[in-house]
C-alpha cells in the first residue's frame, strides 16, 4: 500500500524551487499580531520554513513539523 502521507517528499525539491516567499506573509503577519508576544504556535506542515520565519520575527515561539525529511532539512 502506498503511504500518501509522504506525498510532499516526492515533490519536495520542486516545492522548494516553486515556492514564492512573498505570497502569504502578510496574512501570516496579520494573524501573528493577534497573538501575545511569546505565544507558542504549532505549525503543521511547515515545509521549508517560508512562513515560519514570519512567525518567529513576530516574537512567537514556534514548534514546526513536516512529514518530508527533505523539506525539514531545508527548514533547518
Amino acid at each position: 500500500m502506498d503511504d500518501r502521507s509522504h506525498g510532499y517528499e516526492r515533490l519536495a525539491e520542486t516545492f522548494i524551487r516553486a515556492r514564492n516567499e512573498w505570497i502569504g506573509p502578510d496574512v501570516v503577519r496579520a494573524w501573528a499580531e493577534e497573538c501575545a508576544p511569546g505565544s507558542e504556535v504549532l505549525e503543521l506542515g511547515c515545509g521549508h520554513g517560508a512562513m515560519s520565519q514570519v512567525l518567529v520575527d513576530a516574537g512567537l515561539k514556534l514548534w514546526a513539523i513536516d512529514a518530508s525529511p527533505t523539506l525539514l532539512a531545508a527548514f533547518r
